[in-house]
């Protein structure tokens, strides 16, 4: 038997008829749906007609659904809510008898192929606790990327090697029964299998909305169980035009009637990598310091979060910063020399810190909105942060991370003044490693222009 492992749809009908294309080439016998099949994509009618028209078939709910579920039987007028915006258009927008197919599918299903048992939940919370999700999931998955510069295929690997020797993620693997566990939820692809091969763990990441950072190809996976009970597991990724998908929703009501959140899916859409999670926090943030305290946010508060955060982003265009790669020494040393971060500087850093990052935002024209910072970020974690000082002020600083040059920053008073390049080339001095690379905003050209001048080149995009 081959069963084809889908879960995530999210909506987006050209990448379940990719997906299924696909296996219909695989000598697929069945399929294995795991939930969340609404909600971020406009054509979920579309999803569950084809999902129902498939004869042979295990599939379950996800979490999206209960969003869903919950409105059955609320007073519309009441539906104000900024941040539910896309479940009230997935609720009017679901044909009733689709709504009713897949509230009434189970969260869990069993079932056996030649002697191995399957078992299918949404989240993997049912197996093996929460351990491996709050350890491996998307947000983790895009600050890697972001702190590294990796490739994600790297950053992948990394993570399956980490599970591979994690005691905590072993320990939960070992008090499983025999058989297959199925589920999705994370939009991450990845498959485990014991050392004995007596349990096997899938996740075919998300059909619809992938979050692995691997660009313009949507996940699924190919299990397979010989008539003696082997198994073998295929992770399997097909090509999607995602630039294509996008324009496609912004002829739809959903980009109308939810703007924000399909805004923020765009981006998530073209970098395949998480935005909401961190969209989210933003706009908790903004709503704290606006003193509102209402949960969901109401929709003056999450359109003017969206506003925000939209434009911090730099640039409309999925592509965010541009990796610059140390390529052609430069003769010139710096004329500066910096000294250690330590503690007695902490409150003077925070202010210029918090300075440079609220310039940055006058700079794009948004409204002062204050950068919030936990005190402990100032406290740990500054053993690589060098700062160039005059007196008791602190003029801009470098923070070296590997083989990186991070947050090099300037006081904006003393800006104009060469200090940037001279902090530039004592980093290049005093980096540990000859593979030196740095991110920058792709709307930031003169920053782009120092780095060109101190031997920087353009490799592509963060």
């Amino acid at each position: 038997m081959k069963y084809a492992v889908i879960s995530d749809v999210h909506g987006n009908y050209p990448a379940l008829k990719a997906v299924l294309e696909d296996a219909g080439k695989q000598g697929i016998s069945d399929y294995l749906f795991a939930g969340d099949y609404c909600l971020s994509g406009p054509w979920p009618n579309e999803c569950i007609d084809e999902i129902k028209s498939i004869p042979s078939k295990h599939i379950i709910r996800g979490n999206e659904e209960r969003y869903l579920e919950n409105l059955i039987g609320t007073d519309q007028s009441l539906w104000t809510d900024g941040q539910m915006q896309i479940s009230y258009w997935s609720y009017r927008n679901v044909r009733r008898e689709n709504l009713d197919y897949i509230l009434g599918l189970p969260h869990r299903t069993d079932l056996e192929c030649n002697g191995v048992k399957i078992h299918m939940s949404h989240h993997s919370t049912d197996f093996i606790g929460e351990y491996p999700f709050s350890k491996w999931n998307s947000p983790d998955l895009a600050r890697r990327l972001s702190d590294t510069g990796r490739p994600a295929e790297s950053v992948l690997a990394e993570i399956d090697k980490e599970r591979e020797s994690d005691p905590v993620f072993l320990q939960a693997v070992s008090a499983l029964e025999e058989g297959v566990y199925v589920f999705g939820h994370s939009h991450l692809q990845w498959s485990y299998a014991s050392k004995d091969k007596s349990v096997y763990l899938i996740n075919p990441g998300s059909c619809g909305l992938p979050l692995d950072a691997i660009r313009d190809s949507v996940p699924y996976s190919v299990l397979e169980i010989s008539d003696v009970g082997e198994v073998s597991i295929e992770q399997r990724r097909v090509a999607f035009d995602m630039a294509d998908y996008i324009r496609k929703i912004k002829e739809t009501s959903q980009y109308r009637e939810a703007n924000a959140w399909t805004k923020v899916i765009f981006r998530e859409l073209a970098t395949a990598t998480e935005h909401i999670d961190f969209f989210l926090s933003f706009t908790e943030q903004y709503a704290v310091e606006k003193g509102d305290g209402r949960r969901p946010f109401a929709l003056d508060t999450w359109e003017e979060a969206f506003e925000l955060w939209d434009k911090l982003q730099h640039d409309k265009s999925p592509i965010l910063a541009y990796r610059m790669e140390y390529k052609n020494p430069v003769p010139e040393r710096s004329a500066v020399d910096l000294i250690p971060y330590s503690s007695e500087f902490q409150d003077r850093y925070k202010v210029l810190y918090n300075t440079c990052y609220h310039g940055m935002r006058e700079a794009l024209g948004i409204r002062p909105f204050d950068f919030i910072q936990d005190d402990s970020f100032f406290r740990s974690g500054m053993e690589n942060v060098y700062l160039l000082t005059d007196g008791d002020e602190i003029i801009g600083g470098v923070a070296l991370k590997g083989e990186e040059i991070d947050d090099l920053i300037v006081d904006p008073k003393y800006q104009g003044r060469g200090y940037g390049k001279q902090i530039l080339l004592w980093a290049l001095e005093n980096i540990k490693t000859k593979n030196i690379f740095l991110r920058v905003a792709d709307w930031n050209k003169k920053a782009i222009s120092l780095y060109e001048k101190c031997g920087f080149e353009i490799t592509g995009h963060a």
